[in-house]
């Protein structure tokens, strides 16, 4: 089994994002190219992209082949359909679901361990003490492949609860991921403007208070 050395799980929702937007309805070889180009500099989410069975003595694949554009539309379609909660404002029983169910399916095996604590835990983090120090536990899936690493970058997310920080734009409905929850547009893009551009047409009452509500 691969086992890499967990990173900032930030920098995996970003992985993941920008997989679900390059692998989009529309998307072409070119972008999937540019994404591959990408990932491959990832240390630990780059490699889940290439398939190889040959390796050089430093360990490094030799002559990877990367899967195709098809096989990744296939595993974005089950994301996106798992991520569902994400593009209704309707409220739902169980927004997590479906994406509770497939991770469950998949059966992945985990990594656990348990470091001393440094600096300050976060809200909720559960803390053993033991030979004068504090201790935290990391529970982090194994994968074997490219689905079982995406799925296992949303379950990380999901039990550390920063899955809040995935997100959809409100305009053209791309993937995020933001530092704050609340922003829910495409950062340095005309997003915001066309959205509000809309509701103030579609609701000529909609007031400056009102449009506060999504001002990131």
């Amino acid at each position: 089994m691969r086992v890499r050395k967990p990173r900032r799980i930030n920098e995996y929702l970003e992985g993941l994002a920008d997989f679900l937007n390059s692998t989009a309805p529309g998307a072409t070889e070119k972008q999937w190219d540019s994404f591959c180009r990408r990932i491959k500099k990832h240390p630990t989410v780059g490699s889940y992209f290439f398939r190889s069975c040959d390796r050089d003595e430093s360990g490094r694949f030799i002559n990877p082949e990367r899967i195709s554009l098809g096989e990744a539309r296939n595993i974005r379609a089950e994301i996106h359909d798992d991520l569902a909660y994400l593009r209704t404002t309707e409220e739902l029983n169980m927004p997590y679901g479906p994406l509770a169910a497939s991770l469950t399916a998949l059966r992945l095996p985990m990594l656990y361990q348990c470091n001393s604590l440094k600096g300050k835990p976060r809200p909720g983090q559960a803390i053993l003490r033991s030979h004068g120090k504090r201790w935290v536990t990391k529970a982090q899936p194994i994968a074997e492949n490219t689905r079982e690493q995406l799925y296992g970058i949303l379950a990380t997310a999901l039990i550390e609860g920063s899955l809040n920080r995935l997100q959809v734009c409100l305009w053209c409905g791309k993937y995020l991921a933001v530092k704050d929850r609340k922003r829910r547009f495409c950062p340095d893009t005309s997003c915001k403007d066309n959205y509000f551009n809309r509701e103030k047409k579609e609701s000529p009452n909609l007031t400056p208070r009102a449009s506060r509500v999504h001002r990131k």
